[in-house]
């Protein structure tokens, strides 16, 4: 059976979840006999995540031991759109000192970016961090504060277009969806 992967960031909103989660755990018949996914949650590390309501969950697996092999998004389910998301780590902070393998551990945040008609949704950005999004030629096309659990940044590009998204002092590169 696929598993449908849910990424957990703190101050995530919970209620979102709950809707998906319902749909794809069941089967046909909208009973839990025979589903054709199963839900599990995905954080940055083992630890609890606690949600914008102050719930706190237990991930099912970290980013480091989330499987290879797992459904991205409830197809067969009719009205439901399919999302593309970046997921991407800012804030690299990597630590040398002492290790003589010559393997870093690198602490960083993560980030998950996606878009919809133009417009970018970021979230697990520290509040009132600066947002700029630019096109290939380097043209501002969209800037947002980062405020609460998702920051919302509307553009005028268009489907198949490249972004850079600049994020505080660190910059990503995205295709508008």
């Amino acid at each position: 059976m696929k598993e449908i992967l849910y990424i957990l960031l703190d101050n995530y909103a919970e209620h979102e979840i709950g809707f998906m989660s319902g749909a794809v755990s069941t089967d046909a018949t909208g009973f839990r006999k025979e589903p054709k996914y199963i839900n599990k949650m995905v954080a940055p590390t083992m630890e609890p995540v606690k949600s914008i309501g102050g719930m706190r969950t237990l991930p099912d697996y970290s980013f480091e031991t989330m499987p290879a092999d797992y459904a991205a998004s409830a197809s067969g389910y009719e009205n439901s759109d399919v999302v593309t998301a970046t997921l991407c780590w800012i804030d690299a902070d990597p630590k040398t000192e002492g290790i003589e393998n010559g393997l870093a551990q690198v602490r960083a945040n993560a980030v998950l970016i996606q878009s919809h008609d133009g417009v970018l949704s970021i979230a697990g950005v520290v509040d009132g961090t600066d947002i700029a999004v630019f096109s290939t030629s380097g043209q501002m096309v969209g800037s947002a504060k980062a405020y609460g659990t998702t920051s919302t940044v509307p553009t005028t590009l268009r489907s198949g277009n490249v972004a850079i998204v600049r994020i505080g002092d660190k910059s990503v590169k995205v295709v508008i969806q």
